[in-house]
């Protein structure tokens, strides 16, 4: 029994210095996978910048697109309310209610 183990001792150990000969060292990995999460949060650190183009498609406006965090966790406050604005913008001769314009939606 103690032989056996220790066969399958040493083949575990060839098998691990054979592949790591071939292999770059972990320190490469680690590096690397912090250089691409450095640049995954200054990427989603910026606010998308929104395209004139699609901010009000019809009369669906998102508010994604005016810079607001759709996952909750950046404050939005302003991207809000800029959609909002822009959404009573939208001429609409349809009122729900004497006075208050329908925006349309789902």
């Amino acid at each position: 029994m103690r032989c056996s183990m220790l066969v399958y001792l040493f083949l575990v150990a060839q098998e691990v210095t054979c592949f790591d000969k071939h292999a770059p060292p972990l320190s490469h990995f680690r590096i690397k996978f912090k250089d691409r999460m450095a640049l995954a949060v200054a990427v989603s650190s910026q606010p998308p910048s929104a395209s004139p183009s699609t901010k009000m498609s019809g009369r669906v406006v998102y508010p994604a697109e005016y810079g607001a965090d759709p996952t909750g966790e950046d404050e939005s406050s302003d991207a809000i309310v800029k959609a909002v604005e822009d959404a009573f913008g939208i001429e609409s001769e349809v009122e729900l209610v004497a006075g208050i314009r329908d925006l349309g939606g789902v």
